[in-house]
């Protein structure tokens, strides 16, 4: 027996609970800037909260690859935590909206929950879902989709992000929403 309650793993106003998270985040060029620094802002409050009976990891998709605190997830305690920190603190953007390595070392640490941030489509959308397919093919997993926009940003280049990240989310048991950078500078 003795389920008890899973902990509550919110990020960026979208709930989740879950004993293990991992942040799945867009770091490519077009993030650089106030919006980068938002996301590692939100990220440093959502670990804030975990408990040490949660595990995590952060990744960040850029240049086609993964850039990760850990190889595998880590014990919410403050040691790792305050690790956690100074990685959010250490990375920088770079090119390329490719996540799928990214989603590939998640998946490999098996957690139950992922949030996966972007500011706009990826370079391969189909492929992207493809591979989440194969990735979570039994659907233990389940993913929360963000979509990530400056007020500016026009419908059209929205439209294809959100259908994606929405397509994602309602296909791997998950929730999907807009973040406006002005709903988080308020």
């Amino acid at each position: 027996g003795g389920g008890g309650m899973v902990p509550i793993s919110p990020f960026m106003g979208v709930g989740g609970n879950a004993h293990t998270v991992a942040y799945v985040c867009d770091a490519s060029g077009s993030m650089m800037g106030l919006p980068f620094d938002l996301v590692q802002i939100e990220i440093k409050k959502a670990i804030n909260i975990l408990i040490p009976t949660q595990a995590f990891d952060i990744i960040f998709f850029q240049e086609g690859g993964a850039t990760a605190l850990s190889q595998s997830l880590l014990v919410a305690n403050p040691i790792n935590k305050k690790r956690a920190y100074e990685f959010l603190t250490e990375t920088t953007v770079k090119s390329s909206s490719d996540p799928i390595a990214s989603l590939k070392l998640a998946f490999a640490a098996h957690p139950q929950l992922i949030y996966l941030l972007t500011d706009g489509a990826f370079d391969d959308d189909d492929a992207v879902v493809r591979s989440l397919e194969r990735l979570n093919a039994d659907k233990r997993t389940r993913i929360n989709t963000i979509a990530f926009f400056s007020p500016d940003a026009p419908d059209s280049d929205r439209k294809e992000c959100e259908d994606v990240l929405r397509k994602i989310a309602s296909e791997n048991g998950g929730k999907f929403k807009v973040v406006l950078t002005t709903d988080l500078t308020k």
